[in-house]
């Protein structure tokens, strides 16, 4: 457990669209993401939990990626204000059948998957990325590469 030195209430909508994975309530006051085989929890009241966290020079590094994630978002958050209640719904509503329509649909196998479908549901909640899907790297399909990270991540932190 770590714990930011401020409430982080208006940061999370921002984290919830920067972050591909990342699942938000608002009711709960919570944002979680994984992050290589870390469960990042980051609530609104500024606490930040971590599992399978094996020592404290772990801890140290994770929470210091964490740190620069959320003043990342605190700079977007002053220079482009809250983001909109369409954005958050957008990503909300985001299904593995929206992704699939995006996708080469030619169930190739090269990502791993047993169909294209498979694979979208997989990127959706983050067992996968775009880059394990090849076709997509092609110029045939770059345009529905980019759909699916605005999608998915319509935020970019810097």
């Amino acid at each position: 457990m770590a714990h930011a030195d401020k409430p982080l209430e208006d940061v999370l909508p921002v984290l919830y669209l920067a972050i591909p994975n990342a699942k938000y309530s608002k009711k709960l006051g919570a944002l979680s993401y994984m992050y290589q085989q870390h469960l990042i929890t980051i609530f609104a009241n500024g606490r930040i939990g971590m599992t399978y966290v094996k020592d404290r020079s772990e801890a140290d590094q994770l929470v210091e990626e964490v740190r620069r994630l959320i003043n990342r978002a605190i700079i977007y958050l002053k220079t482009h204000g809250k983001p909109s209640l369409e954005m958050i719904q957008a990503k909300k509503e985001l299904t593995p059948v929206k992704i699939y329509e995006l996708l080469p649909k030619t169930n190739c196998k090269m990502c791993r998957e047993q169909s294209c479908f498979t694979f979208a549901a997989k990127l959706l909640n983050g067992e996968k990325t775009l880059q394990d899907c090849p076709p997509l790297e092609s110029k045939e399909y770059s345009v529905c590469k980019f759909q699916i990270e605005r999608m998915m991540s319509p935020i970019k932190l810097k």
